[in-house]
């Protein structure tokens, strides 16, 4: 722990970190503005293409100040700081930066897509938003999802036109406007009078923009499934894992009518409620 490496590794994690904790932290919202996800992808390789290039000599300086403070010394390889920070530099925190902003951009290939998406269905920029625009971002949809451009262009056209005209009372809020626009045919006009748009929406709502949801999933799964319980079926673990997921808050739920049911099943006992 007081050779040089250990400690350029350390304070090289310190600069990088926050910058990719600033970008992930963007896609633990239930809401995400990919518009703005691609600026701070943009401003996050920026800000790392800086510190591939920055020297920690004078921060690795300081550490190993207070640790001769506290009687203990820095080791280096060759004897004298400057080389060992070149060295590190050429071998270690360039490649490691380089490799961290590829692995960005392939993780987020699709920015031009979802950006596309988040710009179309965003009810603000159909009241203020420039036509042109918004139909530059329906063609590039049309062509990754195989939609007819010049049908879908006329609808969002159309759909401007439409969404000026309802006013404040039909689209209350931004999920509302969402909600127009995906349900069934059957119990909206929104989609027999705009199909391509609505089949556009429909494609986005189930995009899956990270993987947050799921990740917190399966810490409940655990916390649900523990080494005592390991004999739960399949079943009761998937009931369960709704409930924990999506059920009603514990204050709501309601305890006795699932007493109830549970004392109504083949081979149970029946029991007393009061």
């Amino acid at each position: 722990m007081t050779r040089f490496e250990f400690i350029a590794t350390l304070e090289l994690l310190c600069q990088v970190l926050p910058t990719v904790n600033r970008l992930s932290a963007q896609f633990q919202k239930s809401q995400i503005d990919f518009c703005a996800v691609k600026i701070a992808l943009t401003t996050t390789t920026a800000i790392l293409n800086q510190k591939a290039a920055m020297d920690l000599t004078q921060d690795i300086s300081v550490i190993g100040q207070k640790m001769e403070s506290n009687g203990i010394k820095l080791k280096y390889n060759s004897g004298n700081l400057i080389d060992d920070v070149n060295h590190f530099k050429e071998k270690t925190q360039v490649p490691f930066i380089e490799k961290v902003i590829e692995n960005l951009h392939v993780r987020f290939q699709d920015t031009d897509i979802m950006t596309a998406f988040s710009a179309i269905f965003s009810r603000e920029n159909y009241r203020n938003g420039e036509p042109e625009q918004l139909c530059q971002h329906v063609e590039t949809l049309c062509e990754h999802f195989a939609i007819p451009k010049a049908k879908a262009t006329n609808e969002v056209k159309d759909f401007m036109f439409y969404v000026t005209a309802a006013g404040e009372d039909q689209f209350v809020t931004q999920d509302d406007f969402f909600q127009n626009l995906t349900m069934s045919p059957d119990t909206s006009i929104y989609s027999t009078s705009f199909p391509l748009l609505a089949k556009l929406a429909r494609i986005y709502r189930v995009l899956p923009p990270h993987t947050a949801d799921c990740e917190r999933d399966f810490s409940k799964l655990k916390l649900i499934k523990t080494d005592i319980r390991n004999r739960m079926g399949e079943s009761t673990l998937d009931h369960l894992l709704r409930i924990r997921t999506e059920g009603p808050p514990i204050g709501e739920y309601p305890f006795e009518n699932a007493v109830k049911l549970w004392s109504q099943k083949v081979r149970r006992y029946k029991i007393r409620l009061k």
